[in-house]
């Protein structure tokens, strides 16, 4: 069978582990080691309750100097060291230490506003940590195809980085003016997605629609408005056909390959990837029948994954050249894409009811009928679509198929629900208009997000000096921040936090389900899918971010999985090879199942 990186299209990729890194493996360890030492509590030397430890005084004092860090917000001394050995898990591996630490102070502070006594605001609640890395020099990148973000590293010689999990600082975070996309990280980003044709001014630069910032940006607005008509929530019924036409051929190739190769274990996490990808590019180029396309749709999947492995695990600042390139391959991938859709469209090959799904038309005839857009342009705006799904979404189906392996009475509940709702609205797909429906499988698809958020953290620039408030519900954990402050949304500690999930670690669909046993499906799904609501809104669940920037494919991703889940479950049982292995999270920028670890074999059900 074809590697996990081939153009061929496969779905079916032998389980490859990595090749182990024993040096690197090693050196994280001694890193994580160190860092963890320095932070022990065993090293909180104090005198007369005040901190004696003479090395993380000296810490304290350059930090707070240097760094603009405040003095009471609780720090990780050589932050840089752990977080360079923990990769994504950066923040999410402090999470459950700071909280411990600090549940005391919770605990009294909610003592003494119950006895109508005040609490220091400023007390630290263990919802945020601080550390400082030194401020490195922005990559430059040259070429055709980089892109002017106008960012500037920021001032100074530490950057200061504010971890956040509490839901005040969540919200301001992701939704208060003062805070937006900075140059760290999003200019490396804006490099694999941007648009080099536009050059950076105070009122618009051509970053793109996951690294461009919010205020002051004409062309992210523009980018932001054109993108919910194409694929945002009132665009799917445009999509529907092309994503259901694409699962009939997926289910015809499996059943194909389970009666060549009966038995045989397949990657489950390629497998449901590329799934992801095909079901992407059927919706947004509709029904086009044309290998030759098809094989250009492959080459574009293979070059923008490079792309974002130089950002994902940050070679780029060994391998810039070689990143740029990549980026290149994809742009030239796309290009030939673009123009194969419009000679097949001027010599009449193409199906009218093909050529009328919203991405299509605006690859032939613009947003409204202006003409094709550039191929700088198409690339800008259809990269992120087509790369920001696919990969988190593959990976959000590949942690269902190994949970479901793991629990038969969840995958028999599954089925159940399936074979009632087959049986209520016959040859109908699950589409969002019958979310309500199917109580259980939303209650999945939620729990899966909660437990494994591919995205570990989002970033955000303060823009100014300020302060996020108090808890509503502690009166504490308040904190001061200076200028061009780094801020990372802990969506994973958010999402593994005790507080908001007991037993957070734990895939329990029941803790949406709850209080829904006996009632008809819809109204059970109705009640679901409002603990859902009531959980973003409390900051609880932040998935798909929050405010400007909230991800415009939530929809998308919902009725993807949808559909996949039911056309596939419903005709094939996938059965995890080694059930007693555990899977972890690979420790990129979009995590995932690690590579070959959830491997299946597929297994027809009896009709």
């Amino acid at each position: 069978m074809a590697g996990p990186d081939d153009d061929t299209g496969t779905l079916f990729v032998s389980p490859r582990r990595p090749r182990p890194r024993p040096v690197a493996r090693l050196l994280g360890a001694v890193g994580h080691r160190a860092a963890r030492l320095l932070n022990a509590d065993a090293f909180d030397w104090r005198l007369g309750g005040r901190p004696a430890n003479p090395l993380r005084l000296a810490l304290d004092a350059l930090d707070a100097r240097v760094g603009g860090l405040d003095p009471r917000v609780p720090r990780e001394y050589l932050g840089v060291l752990g977080a360079a050995s923990r990769g994504s898990d950066l923040t999410s591996v402090q999470s459950p230490v700071f909280a411990a630490r600090h549940a005391a102070a919770r605990a009294a502070a909610a003592d003494r506003r119950a006895r109508g006594l005040p609490v220091d605001p400023f007390t630290p609640d263990g919802d945020t940590w601080a550390f400082t890395v030194p401020n490195l020099p922005l990559v430059r990148f040259r070429g055709p195809h980089a892109v002017d973000t106008g960012g500037r590293a920021p001032p100074g010689p530490l950057l200061p980085i504010y971890c956040v999990q509490g839901a005040t600082a969540l919200r301001e975070v992701f939704t208060g003016p003062n805070f937006d996309r900075g140059a760290v990280p999003y200019h490396v980003l804006a490099q694999a997605i941007g648009t080099p044709s536009v050059p950076a001014t105070d009122e618009a630069h051509g970053a793109g629609l996951f690294a461009g910032r919010m205020t002051r940006n004409a062309t992210w607005k523009d980018d932001r408005r054109l993108s919910l008509r194409l694929v945002g929530a009132k665009a799917l019924d445009g999509l529907l056909p092309g994503m259901v036409a694409a699962l009939d051929e997926i289910v015809a190739e499996i059943d194909a390959f389970v009666s060549a190769r009966p038995g045989e274990v397949i990657d489950g996490t390629v497998l449901m990837s590329r799934v992801a990808f095909r079901m992407i590019l059927r919706a947004a180029f509709g029904a086009v029948d044309d290998p030759a396309f098809d094989r250009l749709g492959q080459r574009l999947r293979v070059a923008v994954r490079e792309v974002l492995h130089y950002f994902s695990t940050a070679r780029y600042l060994t391998h810039a050249r070689a990143m740029m390139r990549s980026v290149g391959r994809a742009k030239a991938t796309l290009a030939e894409m673009g123009a194969r859709i419009r000679a097949l469209h001027a010599a009449g090959a193409l199906d009218p009811a093909a050529a009328d799904t919203p991405l299509l038309r605006y690859v032939l005839h613009g947003a409204d009928g202006e003409g094709p857009p550039s191929d700088d342009r198409l690339y800008a705006l259809l990269v992120p679509i087509l790369f920001g799904g696919h990969e988190t979404t593959g990976y959000a189906l590949a942690w269902t198929l190994y949970h479901l392996g793991l629990d038969p009475d969840l995958e028999r509940r599954y089925l159940d629900e399936l074979a009632a709702f087959e049986r209520d609205h016959p040859g109908e797909p699950a589409g969002l208009a019958l979310v309500d429906e199917r109580p259980l499988q939303q209650a999945l698809i939620y729990e899966i997000g909660r437990r494994y958020p591919p995205v570990v953290a989002s970033a955000r620039m303060a823009l100014a000096p300020g302060e996020i408030g108090p808890d509503p519900e502690t009166g504490i954990g308040a904190f001061r921040y200076p200028a061009n402050a780094l801020f990372l949304a802990e969506i994973t500690s958010a999402h593994l936090d005790p507080r908001r999930y007991p037993d957070p670690l734990r895939v329990d669909v029941d803790r949406w389900l709850a209080g829904t046993a006996g009632l008809p499906r819809a109204e059970a799904g109705r009640a679901v899918r409002a603990r859902y609501i009531a959980a973003e809104k409390r900051f609880d669940y932040v998935l798909f971010g929050a405010g400007p920037a909230k991800c415009l494919g939530q929809a998308f991703n919902q009725l993807e999985q949808n559909l996949v889940l039911d056309a596939l479950l419903g005709r094939f049982r996938f059965e995890l090879a080694d059930p007693g292995r555990p899977v972890r999270k690979t420790r990129a920028a979009i995590s995932g199942p690690e590579p070959g670890s959830v491997a299946v074999r597929i297994r027809r059900r009896a009709s």
